[in-house]
């Protein structure tokens, strides 16, 4: 008898142990930040148009593209162009990137390779300039 009671109590520790375990492991894991927002065209004015804090609105078309007609206070840097990614290093990764191409191909490139490079928060026009 004393056997079953001794066994019973520690397996009553070892569930409560492993439980305590397990709730220490979850609280501490981090839940990931969402770097990359995709939003579409009335989301995507409406963000700019309320964010009150320095921002940078990204424009990932060719300079041809850009010049046809663009997202007013934009800024192009061509994905297409080798010097990309040192030209977007020069941004600062901390404020807000607002971002487009002409169809949502080439700006979700560039905010996969800018979200390695430390960009913090980037929102991006889904279905690019097409839509906008």
């Amino acid at each position: 008898m004393l056997r079953i009671i001794l066994g019973l109590a520690f397996t009553v520790v070892l569930l409560v142990a492993c439980e305590t375990k397990t709730e220490q492991s979850q609280e501490t894991q981090a839940t990931p930040v969402q770097v990359i927002e995709k939003v579409g065209p009335d989301a995507f004015k409406n963000a700019i148009a309320a964010d009150e804090s320095e921002y940078i609105i990204l424009d990932v078309r060719t300079p041809a593209e850009f010049n046809s007609g663009t997202v007013p206070g934009a800024i192009n840097i061509d994905f297409k162009d080798a010097g990309f990614e040192s030209e977007v290093n020069t941004l600062d990764k901390n404020k807000t990137v607002y971002m487009f191409c002409q169809g949502g191909v080439r700006s979700s490139k560039a905010a996969a390779k800018m979200e390695m490079l430390g960009f913090t928060k980037i929102v991006e026009l889904e279905r690019g300039f097409s839509t906008y």
